[in-house]
């Protein structure tokens, strides 16, 4: 019987140190750096791309320093330099008004209405202007052929230079608490006839005044105004510009009648704020006449005043009676702005056999060549039709320019450019 043979025994595993196998790893690490210092640089892409970042970055860095500007960021970062406002927010442009819901602003009325008639508010201004006493539409919707001047038209005769009196007749003026107010002289003297422009027309020659108003605010408006429009146009100044005697002074040296514009409260006030000293329609008497005198203070010099703004005082007879009744015994004369057909100043000044005169259009609402042609082109109509006509606007460039156009038209018109005070109303109430 066959013996069986027992089975060799599995040769048994060599135990390796854990030290020998990190060796053996380090070996073959060693042995592929060495490999890889035989390699070219380009030959490794992720050498080559992290040296490509790098070298984008630093061109970035030394661009962004070379191309830096510094004076740029130095006025950045300045602290702001705060100018104090020198007047309220200015208007300049229509009729101010605020609707009765909602606080949306009111569309302004181009046109005044003549003295004695009463121009029913239209529900929509723009679509349907209110009637003038002519029976025309007071703002048309699309103007009718805009008086534009050409350059070949003639030019009128320059105005003769007219020395006009020293503003500060000591005669006329009174101390007052915060400063002269007007008076009239012992002698009956009164400032609107003191100081007006004097007037060589005939007097069945129809007139047209223009009244620039806004002035002082800004020195260089002020300026073209002065120098660019005719003597015979009257200028009124804000209550609130700086150097105003001086300015005065200036405006009158070049010929040019001055009215002092007196804030009054407008719909909406104290959102829509004329600026301080406001006369106010709910203010007690003693009150508003504090606030007057402070305003007519201001300067000397003028003829009268004119309303800035007040489409709610001027309504207000209770409130406006005062008011009028003052400047009726310091000889004033007023225009009114006409910024509401429920005005009552014209009405209350007839009674007191106060000078008056009332706007018959704002010539610069839409303050564009055409609009200010067009209002231009109505005062004339309404010269020819009425004896005379008055027109406000603002120191606008556009305005500036197209009145010193129109001016140079009026030759063969038959119509004649004419200071305020030649357009006052002094005819006693019936």
């Amino acid at each position: 019987m066959a013996r069986k043979k027992a089975p060799e025994p599995e040769p048994e595993e060599e135990d390796i140190p854990v030290e020998a196998e990190v060796e053996a790893d380090d070996e073959a690490q060693l042995a592929v750096d060495d490999e890889d210092e035989g390699t070219p640089f380009y030959k490794r892409p992720i050498l080559v791309a992290s040296l490509g970042l790098l070298l984008l970055i630093g061109v970035a860095v030394g661009w962004t320093w070379v191309s830096f500007d510094h004076d740029a960021f130095d006025a950045a970062n300045a602290p702001p330099t705060l100018v104090a406002a020198l007047a309220p927010p200015s208007r300049l442009a229509a009729s101010e008004g605020v609707a009765a819901e909602g606080g949306a602003p009111a569309a302004p009325e181009a046109a005044a209405v003549p003295e004695g008639a009463t121009a029913p508010r239209p529900a929509a201004p723009a679509a349907t202007p209110p009637a003038t006493a002519a029976g025309t539409a007071a703002r048309p919707t699309t103007p009718a052929a805009p008086a534009t001047p050409t350059p070949e038209a003639a030019p009128a005769a320059p105005a003769a230079t007219v020395a006009l009196v020293p503003a500060a007749d000591p005669a006329l003026v009174a101390p007052g608490e915060n400063g002269p107010l007007p008076i009239i002289g012992e002698d009956g003297r009164q400032p609107w006839r003191v100081y007006a422009r004097p007037l060589a027309l005939p007097p069945e020659m129809p007139k047209i005044a223009i009244v620039i108003g806004g002035m002082g605010l800004s020195r260089a408006a002020t300026l073209a105004a002065i120098q660019q429009l005719p003597p015979d146009v009257t200028l009124a100044f804000a209550p609130y510009a700086p150097n105003l005697e001086a300015q005065i002074a200036e405006a009158r040296a070049a010929g040019h009648e001055v009215v002092l514009q007196l804030p009054m409260e407008p719909l909406g006030y104290p959102a829509n704020d004329p600026g301080p000293h406001t006369l106010l329609a709910n203010a007690a008497a003693e009150d508003n006449l504090a606030r007057l005198h402070w305003l007519l203070s201001r300067f000397t010099g003028y003829i009268g005043v004119t309303n800035y703004m007040g489409a709610k005082l001027s309504a207000s007879a209770d409130a406006l009676k005062p008011i009028l009744a003052d400047l009726n015994a310091r000889g004033l004369m007023f225009l009114d702005a006409r910024e509401t057909t429920n005005s009552v100043a014209a009405t209350l000044a007839q009674e007191i056999n106060m000078p008056r005169a009332i706007n018959n259009r704002f010539l610069d609402a839409e303050a564009s060549r055409t609009a200010v042609d067009a209002r231009l082109l109505e005062l004339e109509r309404i010269a020819l039709q009425q004896g005379g006509a008055i027109g406000i606007g603002y120191a606008y460039p556009v305005t500036i320019e197209r009145v010193a156009a129109w001016v140079r038209t009026l030759r063969d018109k038959n119509v004649a450019l004419a200071p305020l005070s030649a357009l006052a109303r002094t005819t006693p109430t019936n």
